[in-house]
């Protein structure tokens, strides 16, 4: 082949290329606003597995594409952020074909005229440079449209996986001094295109009744609490549930559809779901919890809830047991077609996600990144330490988790054994970690493993058959080389109440004091600061913190209205079937389409 025919090509592709650039760019704010509806998309109808699902993947496509409108163009326009990266990108592209027309193509064709000794020569001058110009733009017009993070969008909102594939690390230092509101803002992101997030932070963390929202505060030297319980239900869940419930009924106001939130609460998730849903034309909300297995105060916070799209299940059962048929409802897909089924457990990945921000909050305020910080978290289903985990893989340095846990110790089990073997839930006086079977373990899992799903989905058939499964020496050794964790009994929880208000004037609620004690069994850390979770006030624990130090704890205003209202609620079996046919049977949002007249008349969207 003569060097003419083989310059040639390379330079009737440069011809033709600026044309095909030129359409990949123009085709960029669809790009936009694809992800942003395959966002929503993921929002409103999460993975519930870390083990692909293209059933749902499809279906999940399918929904994307429906949910493209000119409302979503008209709302990418609106955006300054989607339009500043549209107009670069297309600076970008503009400037690449340009410098392709004006000087690739005359030097292609320029030195295919060269005598022959030099055209091997100029055949690596003008082939090399050309191939290296020609992938560095496709890595760059990739990079544009991902926003730093479109492969975890894409398999995320496919229903493909439930963690992400990559987690993206964030400059830690850019949080110094940034309001909490605005965080998520700058976290969510890089795993879901959200447009017009601001409003809906601002309008969510608003009805926070401190203004740092999440503060610190100081117990012992290099000692310090992290105040969660500042929300509406006084207790860390808040933090995600009112700004998932917000996205969540955005996202179906512009798809014009409804859904079925079902969840299984120990105690704090079900009111902070109830609180965060109430009222909610797109959306009923089923809680099904414990009978007489949650604090009165607990109980009553869901069951005054008045709303009609309100409703509460009392299950003649343990929270596992809860859990267990939340996860079989969600995993009917018959089911979950009729009714829009999705799970506000922290088995929604973007509750997991609305959780990080505070530990960036907490170890920047301790002098992180410039300093390592450790935090003890008392966690029953595992979500809060694994966003915990998650802050951690995205570039906080995080010297050590802590894992807190009552009398029901299958995680400290698990990491002095290897063996994990969830056994019998028993009764405490922190009602909301009585749980054994940690639901959020296999998303760490799946990082342990090398994100191996098939290894994940073997060791949990293995749970479901044998009731335990074993850690390989690797999976192990990572698990020990971060996490520690203690169990702490009852009366070791009554007495570090009592302490810690003798010593300091702090009244924590059992939750809180079981982390107290928890930490105070870590050695080693020399000077890194301690930070222990608190996730829910004493007034939602009166006779607990009454028994252990004299003192009734005071009442909220808002917990007291609460309170005082009337009870609804429905016990039933403890039998999928039973709970399947009561959702089936008060879903009033099935096969509805959504109004304009209801749209308007839509709060808190």
């Amino acid at each position: 082949m003569s060097a003419r025919r083989i310059f040639a090509r390379p330079a009737r592709f440069a011809a033709i290329a600026p044309y095909v650039w030129m359409v990949l760019f123009f085709l960029v704010p669809f790009a936009f606003v694809l992800k942003i509806s395959l966002s929503e998309t993921a929002i409103a109808q999460p993975p519930y597995t870390p083990v692909f699902d293209f059933t749902a993947g499809g279906a999940a496509i399918k929904q994307a594409f429906a949910a493209l409108s000119p409302d979503n163009f008209r709302l990418l326009i609106s955006d300054n952020l989607y339009i500043f990266s549209y107009l670069r990108s297309l600076v970008v592209a503009m400037t690449s074909t340009a410098v392709l027309i004006l000087i690739g193509y005359p030097i292609a064709y320029g030195m295919a005229r060269l005598p022959k000794r030099w055209q091997p020569v100029a055949m690596m001058l003008v082939i090399v440079p050309f191939w290296t110009s020609f992938l560095i733009r496709i890595y760059a017009w990739i990079n544009i449209l991902q926003h730093d993070g479109l492969l975890n969008q894409i398999l995320l909102a496919l229903h493909l996986v439930s963690v992400p594939v990559a987690w993206l690390s964030t400059d830690t230092a850019m949080y110094i001094g940034i309001v909490y509101s605005y965080l998520p803002f700058m976290i969510l992101p890089l795993y879901a295109t959200l447009a017009k997030m601001e409003p809906v932070l601002e309008e969510a963390y608003g009805s926070f009744h401190h203004p740092a929202v999440a503060p610190l505060r100081q117990i012992a030297p290099n000692s310090f609490i992290l105040e969660l319980f500042h929300g509406p239900t006084l207790a860390f869940k808040d933090l995600a549930m009112q700004v998932v419930a917000r996205l969540m009924n955005r996202a179906l106001l512009r798809k014009g559809a409804h859904a079925t939130v079902i969840g299984a609460t120990s105690g704090d998730t079900g009111a902070a779901a109830i609180e965060a849903f109430r009222g909610l034309e797109t959306i009923d909300i089923f809680i099904v919890h414990p009978k007489g297995r949650v604090s009165d105060v607990q109980r009553r916070q869901m069951t005054t809830a008045a709303e009609r799209n309100v409703h509460n299940i009392a299950l003649e059962g343990t929270f596992d047991d809860c859990q267990g048929i939340v996860k079989s409802l969600l995993g009917d897909s018959a089911l979950r077609g009729r009714l829009g089924l999705t799970g506000i457990n922290s088995i929604n990945f973007a509750r997991i996600l609305a959780q990080v921000p505070y530990y960036f909050t907490a170890g920047v305020g301790l002098g992180a990144p410039h300093r390592a910080v450790a935090f003890t978290v008392p966690t029953g289903n595992f979500g809060d330490i694994f966003a915990g985990y998650a802050a951690r893989e995205m570039g906080l340095p995080v010297a050590r988790l802590v894992i807190a846990t009552n009398l029901n110790d299958s995680l400290p089990r698990a990491l002095a054994s290897g063996v994990y073997e969830p056994k019998g839930v028993v009764a405490t006086s922190s009602p909301s970690m009585d749980i054994q079977l940690a639901s959020n373990f296999e998303r760490l899992l799946f990082e342990l493993s090398g994100q191996d799903a098939q290894r994940v989905k073997a060791l949990m058939d293995e749970l479901r058959k044998t009731k335990a499964f074993p850690l390989n020496e690797s999976e192990l050794g990572q698990l020990r080389s971060l996490f520690s964790a203690h169990s702490v009994g009852e009366h070791d929880t009554e007495m570090t109440v009592r302490g810690l208000f003798e010593e300091t004037g702090v009244l924590a609620d059992p939750h809180t004091a079981v982390a107290v004690a928890a930490a105070g069994h870590e050695a080693g850390l020399g000077s890194t600061p301690m930070v222990v979770l608190s996730t829910a006030h004493p007034a939602k624990f009166p006779d607990a913190v009454e028994r252990a130090t004299g003192r009734v704890p005071e009442q909220p205003e808002r917990l007291r209205l609460r309170l005082g209202q009337t009870e609804r609620c429905t016990t039933l079996p403890n039998d999928f079937a039973a709970v399947a046919d009561f959702i089936e049977s008060n879903a009033h949002a099935r096969g509805r389409d959504m109004s304009p007249r209801s749209r308007k008349a839509e709060v808190r969207a």
